[in-house]
């Protein structure tokens, strides 16, 4: 599979935030891509914006037109999807085949309520409360693709290992991180965890960011990167817009396992 991670600077525009999407995943569709991976937040920065159920429907109208034009799948980042009338919406990631059909959905089990120290532009401490907006989901998604099984986790669940437990025991081929994480928490945290996920599920990675200053003062770190099954980093982004196209060869997991097989063992306590 050859697979394209798309770094963006996204805003609260959503019709700019298209035209920006549409430019990268025709360069990865040019580029020979299969797979294309869009960020978390990619249509619309900012958790506190709540789109309309007819916002909802033209933005899943829209990445399914995508995917149809560019003969590719589409890892669609993430856009507030309603959960129902009565609740607030999920923060989702939808995945579509070459055909534009809905092939899963993942609502973000782990939402990013956090106080980060000296974030963003205007502020000492940023407090972070994606609670107040969203959902949170129940359950992890798999999806089986002609190249293999992907996982998907979104931004914080890159924290929670019983998450990632849960894709070697199911045996993941490939998993897939939209994020946007943030430049202080970029900086001490993001490549140690990817690249940690990656080892310990014998999977490639692929972390894909938000990557530099925001209309609204914030900064998200970039660092898009694509690992393969042993921890090494094939290919990464700084900040800034841009796009990563890599081979990845499933003969390469085979190898790994079979050179270090990872049997978890049951400890009991004993007091």
């Amino acid at each position: 599979m050859k697979v394209a991670a798309v770094q963006l600077i996204s805003g609260d525009n959503y019709a700019e935030n298209m035209e920006r999407i549409e430019k990268r995943v025709t360069e990865a569709a040019r580029g020979g891509a299969d797979l294309v991976v869009l960020p978390e937040y990619c249509a619309l920065y900012g958790s506190k914006i709540s789109p309309t159920p007819k916002e909802q429907n033209q933005f899943l109208s829209d990445m399914s037109t995508l995917a149809i034009e560019h003969r590719v799948w589409l890892v669609a980042g993430t856009f507030p999807l309603s959960a129902d009338a009565n609740h607030k919406p999920y923060s989702s990631c939808v995945i579509f085949d070459s055909q534009g059909e809905i092939q899963g959905q993942y609502n973000k089990i782990h939402l990013f309520d956090a106080d980060i120290p000296n974030d963003g532009l205007a502020a000492k401490q940023a407090a972070y409360r994606e609670s107040d907006y969203f959902t949170p989901g129940l359950t992890p998604l798999l999806v089986d693709t002609p190249w293999g099984r992907i996982g998907i986790a979104i931004c914080f669940d890159l924290r929670f290992p019983r998450l990632f437990a849960y894709f070697a025991d199911t045996k993941c081929d490939f998993i897939i991180i939209p994020a946007a994480f943030t430049a202080t928490t970029g900086r001490a945290h993001w490549e140690i965890l990817v690249r940690a996920r990656a080892i310990e599920t014998q999977a490639y990675v692929v972390a894909v960011n938000q990557g530099g200053t925001h209309f609204n003062g914030t900064e998200t770190y970039g660092g898009t990167m694509i690992i393969n099954p042993w921890g090494e980093v094939l290919s990464s982004l700084a900040v800034g817009e841009g796009v990563l196209i890599e081979q990845l060869d499933r003969t390469s997991i085979a190898a790994t396992r079979s050179q270090i097989p990872l049997v978890p063992k049951l400890i009991h306590a004993t007091a």
